[in-house]
């Protein structure tokens, strides 16, 4: 299976939706994290990115949280459930310093001890499938073997593995022998995340992890939207031009329906286009057509002459 990784504000309903409508090769997506919040109910308003209402494209999801507290774990549970949710997924990799300070996130991996106390608290009280997105550790790899042991003392559905260590953020050097050790003592499956950037890295990956079935794809399906179909090997060149332009409109007719803001929406197409440019042979050119553009209807207009001059390298 291939899942789609939950990008904070990236993978939002929104792009799902869109993305579903015009692509394919996605089996599962994990929607970026809620924060667990206080009170005997969640709020629907919290949950907006995960109302089966906004949610009808086709693309199944499972929730992701982020927090430490049990009984809120618990509350939220409930709450998916309510929903119609049967699974969710539990956040200890989001690297971002200002979260990991608060023992969240990949923050609370040196500390195996309270990730084993919170794990025998809400296992047993949830009737909801449990899974976590995990790093090898926060400051060192050193960590990771406690971690492992923590995780095996539970049913979890399966494990989303990023080899690298909170600190390093998305940069630097996978810890691929780390992987290896936990793959050989992991009791559950296993899911591989983190730098597939082509189906010639997949390919590779693959070979050197034969017992992975599960891949996540993250930021590399931002540099290549056809990413997934050319892994599942259902990409078809002959449309992928009219499929990709299609997409752009499609996604920016969704975005305005939305956002409230035009400028809102020009600055989440123009983050978005910062990756989708590298798709293009000359992406230079056409960064430097969109970034100074302040309204929607210009961004349509540049989208149309964009088509006529930029070579889109999946077509």
């Amino acid at each position: 299976m291939i899942f789609l990784a939950p990008l904070q504000g990236y993978t939002d309903y929104v792009f799902r939706n869109a993305y579903a409508r015009h692509f394919s090769g996605i089996d599962m997506a994990i929607a970026p994290f809620v924060s667990l919040v206080r009170g005997k109910k969640v709020k629907l308003t919290h949950l907006k990115d995960l109302l089966p209402e906004n949610n009808r494209g086709g693309m199944k999801i499972i929730p992701q949280v982020m927090g430490n507290d049990p009984e809120l774990f618990i509350t939220m549970a409930k709450s998916l459930k309510d929903l119609g949710y049967d699974s969710m997924n539990w956040n200890l990799g989001c690297p971002v310093r200002a979260i990991a300070r608060k023992k969240r996130g990949s923050g609370l991996l040196p500390f195996p001890g309270d990730i084993d106390s919170i794990l025998s608290k809400i296992i047993p009280a949830m009737d909801i499938k449990f899974s976590i997105k995990t790093r090898l550790g926060y400051e060192s790899v050193e960590e990771a073997n406690a971690l492992m042991e923590a995780y095996n003392r539970y049913p979890l559905d399966f494990l989303v593995i990023h080899p690298r260590v909170g600190t390093q953020m998305y940069e630097g050097d996978i810890h691929y022998s780390v992987f290896e050790e936990w793959l050989r003592k992991a009791k559950m499956p296993v899911i591989y995340s983190g730098d597939i950037w082509t189906r010639e890295i997949y390919l590779d990956m693959k070979t050197r992890f034969p017992e992975v079935i599960h891949w996540m794809l993250g930021r590399g399906l931002f540099k290549d939207l056809f990413l997934a179909e050319k892994i599942s090997g259902v990409l078809s060149p002959e449309d992928a031009d009219a499929r990709f332009w299609n997409f752009q409109f499609d996604l920016l007719d969704a975005l305005q329906q939305r956002m409230l803001r035009e400028r809102n929406v020009l600055n989440k197409m123009k983050e978005y286009w910062s990756m989708w440019a590298e798709m293009f042979t000359n992406k230079d050119i056409i960064l430097q057509a969109l970034y100074p553009l302040t309204h929607v209807k210009e961004l349509y207009h540049s989208f149309h002459e964009i088509q006529q001059y930029a070579a889109l390298k999946a077509g």
